[in-house]
């Protein structure tokens, strides 16, 4: 298990928002003028900007990014690299994102090159500006949309025998591994296995046959796709994720299928 607490972390993912005047949080959102739905168009990574005049930004030192999923989760970085991620519900009537665990977002406007809300955290009555403009994603190809989900741990070779210590703890529903990654690039673990935290990282296609991955911890620096930060991707005949690296010489292989 020793082992399993130090390698998890990496084997994972080896095994990855004009206006002039300000509004309050009870005026008439504002109009959708596309044909595109409030959802659809939320559903990016949004890098902080700077303001229009009259309104104040999250700022530098605050916020960098919010990003909204399909699958209704944002996940949120600021500026000292400290990270916020949880699920979000949307009232599409008033133009307002809920944000478990964090509080609330009031959009004043959206378009394709910009997003502008106010940001209310729980248990305040303040509100933080923010200008933001949408992120680059990655190129859509046959295999990105494939990885692009959450997925769920399912059990782990070894040199191609089964890991029996492992595969049992997590068979047991004693522990759980989600591995959530976006086509933005960002990366997402979510466990309780002992001495392994939470964390937001970032990943990125090491190879154009897209076959392999790597990932980097910090949402600041780009993976190096060797060594331990790189591991192999293929998917089984049943769809399952199946991530395959060296560690410590031994040939990890490790089996997700996608998140219930």
């Amino acid at each position: 298990m020793k082992h399993f607490v130090t390698t998890l972390f990496t084997l994972t993912f080896v095994l990855a928002f004009t206006l002039g005047c300000k509004k309050s949080s009870n005026d008439e959102p504002a109009p959708d003028n596309s044909t595109t739905t409030l959802q659809n168009r939320i559903e990016k990574k949004w890098d902080v900007s700077t303001p229009p005049a009259g309104r104040v930004a999250a700022g530098s030192e605050a916020y960098t990014s919010f990003e909204f999923t399909d699958e209704g989760k944002y996940f949120i970085i600021k500026a000292d690299k400290s990270q916020l991620k949880g699920s979000f519900t949307l009232t599409v009537g008033d133009s307002i994102l809920t944000l478990d665990g964090l509080g609330k977002i009031y959009i004043d406007d959206i378009t394709e090159t910009q997003i502008i809300f106010r940001l209310v955290l729980t248990g305040t009555t303040d509100e933080i500006n923010v200008n933001a403009a949408p992120a680059t994603p990655i190129s859509i190809s046959q295999n990105t949309k494939k990885l692009l989900n959450s997925w769920s741990y399912k059990s782990r070779k070894v040199n191609g025998t089964p890991d029996a210590t492992i595969n049992d703890a997590f068979s047991s529903g004693n522990y759980y591994l989600y591995a959530t990654f976006t086509n933005y690039g960002t990366y997402s673990i979510e466990t309780n296995a002992p001495g392994t935290a939470s964390k937001v990282g970032i990943w990125k296609w090491c190879n154009t046959e897209q076959t392999s991955f790597g990932t980097s911890n910090d949402p600041d620096v780009q993976p190096t796709c060797v060594g331990m930060n790189a591991s192999s991707v293929s998917f089984n005949s049943d769809g399952n994720l199946v991530l395959t690296a060296t560690i410590n010489g031994n040939v990890q292989e490790d089996t997700y299928v996608t998140k219930p």
